[in-house]
């Protein structure tokens, strides 16, 4: 009786054999897939993000932007105003506000306007 045990296990053991070549294959496939997917989506918000950033770069620069600057503007003001800015660090007040607005944006496009 062992025997034919050991007999119809030899011989089935190529199917067993076989069913896991084929799981094997199946699962890599199932792998390549999901992994075909993820890189899929990766492009798609590469791709809106560099137009985005396109759209972006072709936006032109407003005139009011480009018609004065600040420093002429309190430096046509007088000296009275002069030393208002001087004093209360008008520039580097600017550029802390500056930075927060950038940082601000960034991190909303960054996480596409979650935060």
């Amino acid at each position: 009786m062992i025997n034919l045990i050991a007999f119809v296990t030899l011989q089935a053991g190529w199917l067993n054999d076989l069913t896991e070549y084929i799981r094997k294959q199946v699962e890599r496939l199932w792998n390549a897939i999901v992994e075909f997917f993820r890189d899929l989506v990766l492009y798609a918000i590469e791709q809106v993000l560099d137009l985005a950033a396109h759209a972006l770069e072709k936006l032109p620069v407003p005139e009011f932007m480009t018609e004065y600057k600040l420093g002429t503007l309190f430096a046509n003001a007088g000296p009275t105003i002069a030393w208002f800015v001087n004093i209360f660090k008008i520039p580097e007040c600017m550029t802390v506000v500056s930075l927060g607005i950038v940082f601000f944006i960034t991190r909303k496009i960054l996480t596409l306007g979650k935060w």
